[in-house]
């Protein structure tokens, strides 16, 4: 493999480590070399475009066929491809992480020591937060009832005798669908893989990035580590989501100026293989 200039090995061998983990998973799902070369045509293309129309320059097919190495006759059927809508199955993941983030971050629905408030399914006073308000102030396109339902199933919310409605995690992790699993590890590590790139460009301003590694440790002292993490890692995205839901609740009031989105995330990694890297 010719890998040009010492930058670009560089590179390839970066890629090749962040790779890794996701070619042992395209195995196991049985996901095939032709799919991936599909895939990677479509990404050259989008991110070609993406390129071409940041500078303000006139995009044509011979130039994004100049970029990405891949024909002109591709080019143009890959266009086509584009802008394909959200599955079912993203929607309701999305709207779900939603509710999720807006009972947690909002003062009416949590109680003073910030656990999730019980809800009622529904309230005839206005000023009193209920199931069917939270859902109704995210989406329209999707009934309450079935959300709840749909919920109850994945094992976020349960309903007790008394009728009100507990959300049963602090955080939106579903339990049984692949497919709202895959949509939030594609928007984890894309936001990641972002914010990576966006500091390997040196755009500004530089996007906050850090981890600590530690390598020769005992099974005992990782389980210690990771009980650690969890508990203020998830302190951390409770205290960050409340301040999020009161500055978009302010931002809101311009809704011409609310053109940002943020994504913090947390993960710990572990493995039996006490090795530094070289």
């Amino acid at each position: 493999m010719d890998t040009g200039t010492p930058q670009h090995s560089a590179l390839l061998k970066a890629l090749r480590n962040a790779l890794r983990p996701l070619f042992r998973l395209f195995v196991r799902k049985g996901i095939a070399l032709q799919a991936l070369q599909e895939l990677a045509k479509q990404l050259y293309v989008e991110a070609a475009l993406a390129e071409e129309e940041r500078k303000e320059g006139r995009v044509t097919v011979s130039r994004l066929s100049t970029l990405t190495g891949i024909h002109r006759k591709e080019i143009k059927r890959l266009l086509e491809t584009l802008d394909q809508p959200k599955s079912l199955e993203e929607r309701k993941a999305s709207v779900s992480a939603q509710i999720v983030s807006q009972w947690l971050g909002s003062d009416a629905t949590t109680l003073s020591d910030g656990r999730p408030r019980p809800l009622p399914y529904q309230s005839d006073e206005p000023d009193t937060p209920s199931f069917y308000a939270l859902v109704r102030g995210i989406t329209q396109d999707v009934h309450p009832r079935t959300l709840l339902e749909s919920l109850k199933i994945v094992g976020l919310v349960q309903q007790r005798e008394d009728g009100l409605i507990e959300l049963a995690e602090a955080g939106y992790v579903p339990d049984q669908s692949w497919e709202e699993k895959l949509f939030f590890a594609g928007k984890n590590l894309g936001a990641h893989s972002d914010t990576v790139v966006h500091n390997l460009l040196k755009e500004q301003p530089p996007r906050l990035d850090r981890a600590v590694y530690y390598y020769h440790l005992t099974p005992e002292a990782a389980d210690t580590l990771e009980e650690w993490a969890r508990e203020h890692a998830l302190e951390l995205l409770i205290r960050f989501n409340k301040e999020a839901a009161r500055l978009q609740f302010e931002s809101l009031e311009t809704p011409e100026e609310a053109t940002e989105q943020v994504h913090l995330g947390a993960y710990f990694y572990r493995d039996r293989d006490a090795s530094e890297p070289s």
